[in-house]
């Protein structure tokens, strides 16, 4: 292999501090920014694992329903909020229903004050007259209806954590074998819940806070949280609970797990079960708006042995929230989006020590990519980077799939791109000292004697015709562009014809000419459609407003003539011309005229990748157009395709044969 010369020791170099670079923002940077790549990284992965591989958390035998106080719910109804009687008119509604378990996902902290009994026992409070009290006992009562319609269903209720006020709710039991394994459990100074009245006839309380990452989403509902001293159950695992008709809950250590009746699931270190993104359309096939429920009985038999959760997608409710695939989620339906998760066994859990396998993951797929830019040619490197980066994806997902377990592939993505952007092409050409390198090509010694024995009288009579034409052309173009196109017509011309016909018959078909286009891998033939400096003017004037001050690399210049008016717009013009045969006919135009600014580079574009940086490649050609495309997208951030623009806005103005010769490339 030949040895790495200055250029590509600093490339190495260069990448490999880059991934150094990678490995202390892992370790240094604040953990928000960390969390939030890594974050966005699972719901790209889960969101893959619910397209490739089917819906997991949807395949299970309870139905989930939303009873959702929607807009219009509140317009058919009356405003938000709903007093204890209309919400007891709800409860017993889906009561009658007979669901399997009813979950509130609406925080009820204080008692009735509304309602005809509420009303009198304030007043008797009030005036000292006690008689108000029995006659409150005979009036309509909001807590009380709410109480009867709990205790006549398997209801959940709901509480929130409070992150001043100590205080707690009354706590399902939660029996741990062993140390609690939960080393970062969410907690808060204590509980806010509903009045003893309604919770002393709920089967359940839990949690309806929901947790969100440094970018605001919700990802993740909690399954155990604390509220002061007390271990308490979030609301989708509660109603899993009561759904299953469990009296309590069992925590142990060793493999971290909770159990309850028949279930037996993975309890992360947070005890916050991570959520699958889950489409719109799908919170729309279980959503059952509240008034269709109140006016429609026949609505009700879809709840029946349902799994109910009530909530609201009302802005008034308050209840909506940013999760990763909607910004206005009901956080009724992400508590749904976890009771599926728990009943279907899903609990994607990041690997652990997440911090040493992204390190690892990152440092091999980096040494990776700089491998294989020292080794291999630029497109042959960019197709190991799509197949590193492919399998890193894939393993991801798979690892999803089969473990439940979350990899982050996009740290080490960024980390193998930019690796590779850095690390050494494989054109030797660059990578070898001038002193070492080999005998020069057959094709160049040919050329040679083919110029020296005056086998070719045409060449040199095409080169004092450059001399003559090209040079007073670029003298008179900014005083008088008009004699400088008369010249062209009149001198330029004509030659030049003969010589391209030359060129044909002396090199295009020998034998090394097929070799040198096989060994670089060259499509193009000998046909310039730039041939004189009235097309290349009216070209450049075209793109004129485009290239102007910016960087410029034209593909498959031929012999440069529209490089050389690019020149005179744009700040940087690089000219690559893949065929030998138009460099051998234009050196002596280059001594002489080429400005400072226009640099001529003969070889296949794509072995110029990452060396040549520019913000417009511009094709002129009717040659292997798409093959300069895509070389052209690595070398800069916009393609100007000349005659494809043009024959998209005219196509009966080229002649056919252009048309063809396209439609071949």
């Amino acid at each position: 292999m030949p040895r790495l010369g200055l250029h590509n020791r600093a490339a190495l170099g260069a990448g490999l501090v880059t991934l150094l670079l990678f490995n202390l923002a892992i370790l240094i940077l604040p953990e928000a920014w960390s969390e939030i790549v890594r974050e966005n990284a699972f719901d790209i992965v889960m969101n893959a694992d619910q397209r490739l591989f089917g819906a997991v958390p949807r395949n299970t035998s309870a139905r989930v329903v939303v009873v959702d106080i929607d807009r219009r719910s509140l317009e058919a109804i009356g405003r938000w909020p709903w007093s204890r009687e209309k919400m007891a008119d709800l409860a017993e509604a889906i009561a009658a229903a007979r669901p399997a378990v009813v979950a509130f996902g609406v925080l009820f902290s204080e008692p009735d004050d509304s309602s005809p009994a509420a009303l009198a026992r304030r007043l008797a409070t009030m005036t000292d007259h006690t008689d108000l009290l029995d006659l409150a006992k005979s009036l309509p009562d909001g807590d009380r209806r709410m109480a009867t319609a709990l205790a006549s269903s398997h209801a959940v209720l709901g509480f929130v954590l409070d992150p001043e006020r100590p205080g707690s709710v009354k706590a399902t039991p939660i029996l741990a074998r062993g140390p609690l394994p939960l080393r970062s459990l969410w907690r808060g100074a204590g509980a806010l819940g509903p009045p003893d009245a309604l919770a002393n006839r709920a089967d359940g309380l839990g949690a309806l806070s929901l947790p969100a990452n440094a970018d605001g989403v919700i990802r993740r509902v909690p399954l155990l949280l604390g509220a002061g001293d007390s271990l308490l159950p979030g609301l989708a695992l509660e109603t899993v609970r009561v759904q299953r008709r469990a009296s309590g809950y069992t925590v142990q250590a060793n493999p971290s797990r909770i159990n309850f009746a028949d279930v037996t699931f993975p309890l992360p270190s947070d005890a916050l079960l991570r959520l699958f993104p889950v489409a719109a359309d799908r919170h729309a096939e279980r959503t059952l708006s509240a008034v269709d429920l109140l006016q429609e009985s026949g609505v009700k038999t879809l709840l029946a042995d349902a799994t109910v959760i009530v909530g609201g997608s009302a802005p008034e409710l308050g209840g909506l929230r940013k999760t990763a695939n909607d910004p206005l989620t009901p956080d009724a339906q992400i508590q749904a989006d976890a009771v599926i998760q728990l009943l279907a066994g899903r609990a994607p859990t990041a690997l652990d020590s997440s911090a040493v396998v992204a390190l690892s993951v990152i440092d091999g797929v980096g040494l990776a990519m700089l491998v294989a830019g020292a080794q291999l040619a630029p497109l042959a490197g960019a197709a190991v980077l799509s197949l590193v980066l492919a399998l890193l994806w894939a393993g991801a997902a798979s690892l999803l799939m089969l473990a439940d377990r979350l990899l982050d592939p996009l740290t080490p993505s960024v980390a193998a791109v930019a690796t590779g952007e850095i690390s050494p092409k494989s054109d030797q050409r660059f990578a070898i000292p001038y002193g070492e390198r080999g005998p020069r090509s057959p094709l160049v010694v040919m050329i040679d004697a083919h110029c020296a024995n005056g086998a070719s009288p045409m060449l040199k009579i095409a080169e004092k015709s450059f001399d003559r034409s090209f040079s007073c052309c670029f003298v008179l173009l900014q005083q008088d562009p008009e004699v400088s196109l008369q010249l062209q017509r009149e001198i330029f011309v004509p030659e030049i014809r003969a010589m391209f016909e030359e060129i044909r018959q002396n090199l295009e078909a020998t034998a090394s000419y097929a070799s040198f286009a096989e060994r670089h891998n060259i499509q193009s033939a000998a046909t310039l459609t730039v041939t004189d400096a009235e097309v290349a003017a009216s070209i450049a004037q075209r793109l004129e407003d485009r290239i102007r001050g910016k960087t410029v690399v034209e593909i498959g210049g031929g012999w440069g003539l529209l490089s050389l008016y690019m020149g005179a717009v744009a700040r940087r013009v690089y000219c690559i011309e893949a065929n030998p045969m138009w460099s051998m006919i234009f050196t002596q135009l280059l001594l002489e005229i080429k400005p400072k600014n226009v640099s001529f580079v003969f070889g296949a574009a794509d072995e110029f990748v990452g060396c040549i940086k520019a913000d417009i490649a511009v094709i002129c050609t009717h040659s292997d157009v798409s093959g300069m495309k895509l070389v052209g997208r690595q070398l800069a951030n916009e393609i100007i395709d000349v005659y494809g623009e043009m024959i998209d806005a005219d196509p009966e103005a080229f002649d056919p044969i252009a048309r063809k010769l396209r439609s071949l490339t």
